[in-house]
């Protein structure tokens, strides 16, 4: 592989969030900034990879929680003797939460010419990277959410802006006794690209079921006060509310303060334990595409056993890109090693169909086809228990309307 970083052996099992000063010792002694996951050992080549993701900055909960997810099956994988005696080594590209630096790794990562590239990030600094991604067309594996079009390189275990829009109208008529007719629901979301996208087919889906948009408001993603559009949310006077923000408990909180009674209900982007816990409650209500890496599950344990708890039970994000990395591997034992052919790896990845994902991560199976490669099926809202101080399934699995592709 050309020009890529120096691979250190062992630094995927540094845990991102705690090991600044040893990160930045073993960075210098190897010459590179970025951080390596353990080659293959014993003369066997490794399968080479790019994770791609928000270490520092605003975004770096998200970042830092996908990143995990990738690592810890990684790891996982490595540690049961690799894919047919092969191991995965991979870099990590920390983008900073920054559009300009975004578009940087993204070309270091494609100059690599890797198996695959691995993204971790919000959707302001991952539209950044596509069209570099697009134009190298390297197969790339995120659990970040996607934009409409299909592109037969990216396979997603998040959502389109369609099928997040679909959601919302959902989510809202679940919590309001399971319909829309003659409601208001208000929106709030991050100013983000994706979510500013769905904002449209949000307000024709809530009028397709007979509701109302109250109002809509757009927190910047650096924002660390709402008390002013909480404020315009409150004086619209809706019945609901649907948040599509990564610091959803912040915009809840102030609502509340500022005297809504309703159900708050946040997508996948805030519904962590953590979160639930911030807001303390009932009011409160999540989205979960896939489950939290809790006590008692194999996610948690196998993110403690590999240095990545702390981001594990951060976001949920951990978990979409936990299935994320499981539909790689899965790709991979059907490629076959080295599978340095991307048409080789997309045809294998095409053509796994429907995958239950190890762990007991999602709600339903994968399905992944030529047509489809925004792989979700179904979801499930949680609620904040005050008697058990902990989020507990309100009703049964929604699913998951099928990718509309632009």
């Amino acid at each position: 592989m050309a020009a890529a970083p120096t691979r250190c052996p062992g630094l995927s099992w540094l845990r991102l969030t705690a090991v600044l000063a040893a990160m930045a010792v073993v960075a210098g002694a190897c010459g590179g900034d970025a951080e390596s996951g353990s080659p293959g050992e014993g003369g066997t080549e490794p399968y080479e990879l790019v994770l791609v993701g928000s270490q520092t900055g605003a975004a770096s909960v998200v970042g830092l929680a996908g990143l995990a997810g990738y690592q810890t099956v990684f790891n996982l994988v490595n540690e049961a003797g690799g894919i047919d005696g092969h191991e995965l080594e991979w870099v990590v590209l920390d983008d900073q939460s920054s559009t300009t630096v975004a578009s940087a790794v993204a070309q270091e990562a494609v100059a690599d010419d890797p198996v695959a590239i691995l993204d971790s990030a919000i959707s302001t600094y991952f539209n950044a990277r596509l069209p570099i991604f697009s134009s190298a067309r390297v197969p790339v594996f995120t659990g970040n959410a996607t934009s409409g079009a299909l592109q037969p390189w990216l396979y997603s275990t998040n959502v389109t802006p369609s099928q997040n829009a679909d959601a919302a109208a959902a989510m809202a008529a679940g919590v309001l006794d399971g319909s829309l007719e003659g409601k208001r629901v208000a929106f709030v979301g991050t100013d983000t690209p994706s979510v500013s996208a769905a904002v449209p087919i949000v307000e024709e889906n809530v009028e397709d079921e007979g509701g109302s948009v109250s109002s809509v408001e757009f927190r910047p993603p650096d924002a660390l006060d709402f008390t002013s559009g909480a404020a315009n949310v409150v004086d619209s006077n809706p019945d609901a509310v649907v948040i599509f923000d990564i610091n959803a408990p912040l915009v809840a909180q102030a609502l509340i303060s500022s005297g809504f009674e309703g159900p708050i209900v946040s997508n996948y982007g805030a519904a962590t334990d953590i979160d639930f816990e911030t807001v303390d409650s009932p009011q409160y209500f999540g989205q979960r595409f896939v489950r939290q890496a809790a006590p008692g599950t194999e996610m948690l344990e196998a993110a403690e056993r590999f240095g990545f708890a702390d981001a594990a039970t951060a976001s949920t994000h951990f978990g979409n890109s936990w299935a994320a990395a499981q539909l790689l591997v899965e790709a991979l034992r059907d490629c076959g090693f080295p599978c340095d052919d991307h048409a080789a790896l997309l045809e294998a990845t095409d053509s796994i169909g429907t995958f239950e994902v190890p762990g007991d991560v999602t709600f339903g199976a994968l399905n992944v086809s030529a047509d489809v490669h925004n792989t979700l099926t179904d979801f499930q809202l949680f609620q904040w228990d005050p008697s058990s101080n902990s989020p507990v399934e309100f009703g049964e699995p929604i699913e998951t309307n099928p990718p509309e592709y632009d």
